[in-house]
């Protein structure tokens, strides 16, 4: 890789993550030392709003973590959007969503769907 390459990926300057058109991250721009923050927001597309995903997925990170679930991102701040009318979250990791980590596990195979979706369901959650 080159350094151009390289900064780009571990870079501390904001930058605009590839995603899907229903969704929007960020990599906020850091000092060194501190750690990286990402800021998603889901967005209204052709297809429906996918805004209220936001708070959805803010509420279900916060109830995974309060369960001592550890591979979920640490949630830095949720942002109801009073002010800009647009809700974001944000977390310490880019993370996946959680409706494409159901769908990766569901594609991963049925054993590992149901455990998953077992553990969604032991701490409240019903997807």
């Amino acid at each position: 890789m080159t350094p151009a390459q390289i900064d780009r990926v571990f870079g501390r300057e904001r930058l605009k993550m590839v995603t899907g058109e229903h969704v929007e991250v960020y990599r906020e721009a850091v000092a060194p030392g501190e750690p990286r923050r990402y800021t998603k927001r889901f967005l209204a597309t052709t297809n429906g709003d996918f805004g209220p995903w936001t708070e959805r997925e803010w509420r279900i990170l916060a109830r995974l973590i309060g369960h001592g679930i550890r591979c979920v991102p640490e949630v830095v701040q949720f942002d109801a959007g009073a002010k800009s009318g647009m809700r974001s979250v944000q977390t310490c990791d880019a993370g996946v969503t959680v409706a494409s980590a159901q769908d990766r596990s569901h594609h991963a195979g049925r054993r590992h769907a149901v455990r998953h979706t077992n553990t969604l369901r032991r701490v409240g959650l019903r997807l």
